[in-house]
C-alpha cells in the first residue's frame, strides 16, 4: 500500500511494541471501542485475530511511518464475508495526526488497495459510542449496513454500526 508522504510498512509480531507504544497515545480510545483490543497490553492481538474461516495470509497489519515514528496503523482483512468484500478491522491515527487529513488519505490508499486486488467493497464496524469515527466515515463515503451485537470477553454487549463503501478500480 501507499501513502504519499509517509512510508507504510507491512508490520509483524515482533513489532507488537510499537503497537502499543501508538494505542498508549490514546488512553480515551480503548474506552470507546469497548473491547481493549487497543489497549497496550493487547497490541499483539492486532496480528492474529481473524474471523471464522480466514488464515494469516488474508491479513495485513502496516505501520504509517513520518520520519522513522509510527503514527498510525492499519488492520485489512480480504474477502471477507464474500470473496469481494474486504475489512477494515482498524484504521487507528495518533491523535497529534487527527483532523489534518491523514485518515481521509489512509482510507483513499486502503480503498485503492483492496479495489487493485479485486475487492468490491470494503467494510467496517464502529461502536454505537465512537460517534466522531461513525461522523469520519460516512465523510469518506461509507453508508450504514446495518447494526450488530458483538459480545465482549467479559460478557458484555456491544452494539456496532456496520457501514460499506463501494470501491472502483482507477
Amino acid at each position: 500500500m501507499k501513502l504519499s508522504g509517509f512510508d507504510v510498512r507491512s508490520l509483524a509480531p515482533s513489532d507488537h511494541a510499537i503497537i502499543a507504544d501508538l494505542f498508549a497515545s490514546d488512553p480515551n480510545h480503548s474506552a470507546l471501542v469497548q473491547s481493549g483490543v487497543l489497549a497496550p497490553d493487547k497490541a499483539h492481538a492486532i496480528f492474529t485475530d481473524l474471523p471464522l474461516g480466514k488464515a494469516l495470509h488474508d491479513k495485513f497489519v502496516w505501520g504509517v511511518f513520518d520520519d522513522g515514528a509510527v503514527v498510525a496503523v492499519i488492520d485489512l482483512i480480504r474477502d471477507y464475508p464474500t470473496p469481494d468484500t474486504w475489512v477494515l478491522g482498524l484504521l487507528f491515527v495518533t491523535p497529534q495526526l487527527r483532523n489534518e487529513g491523514l485518515g481521509a488519505r489512509m482510507i483513499d490508499a486502503v480503498c485503492r488497495h483492496a479495489a487493485e486486488e479485486g475487492g468490491a467493497k470494503l467494510r467496517l464496524a464502529v461502536t454505537h459510542k465512537n460517534t466522531d469515527a461513525q461522523r469520519f466515515y460516512v465523510r469518506a463515503g461509507f453508508s450504514n449496513a446495518g447494526t450488530r451485537d458483538r459480545r465482549e470477553a467479559d460478557g458484555r454487549v456491544t452494539k456496532l454500526h456496520v457501514m460499506d463503501k463501494a470501491l472502483t478500480r482507477a
